[in-house]
């Protein structure tokens, strides 16, 4: 089996394995798709022997990323949404506002705090 026919045969098993998750989703939906989806990519990747082929952090940015927000956004409940507004844009917020401060502490040479790293680029 060539490279090529290899990887065409994990696309089908994968997307085999995503439609199975969805019509495990349905049938439990205090659990959403997308946790699912997470949940069975890590259990393929524990597989032992099974090689899987390497995927540039580009193409999943570009590929699966936006695919899984935009399943997310049509799932999601506007009432809910709505209901939950404030919580949200105060937790969004408050995480942007501190992440760019310990990266704004982090980077500037001037502002070092002790107990404070470069441990907090990867958090930002």
């Amino acid at each position: 089996m060539t490279g090529a026919q290899s990887f065409l045969l994990f696309l089908i098993l994968l997307g085999a394995v995503a439609t199975m998750l969805r019509l495990v989703s349905r049938s439990t939906p205090t659990v959403p798709y997308p946790v699912l989806l997470a949940a069975g990519g890590i259990l393929i990747g524990l597989v032992p022997g099974l090689r899987i082929p390497s995927i540039g952090s580009e193409l999943i940015l570009l590929v699966f990323v936006p695919g899984l927000v935009f399943e997310a956004s049509l799932a999601l409940d506007l009432a809910e949404l709505r209901r939950r507004l404030a919580p949200i844009g105060l937790l969004a917020t408050l995480g942007v506002v501190l992440g760019a401060g310990g990266i704004l502490i982090g980077l500037v040479p001037g502002l070092r705090i002790p107990s404070i790293g470069s441990e907090l680029i990867l958090l930002g």
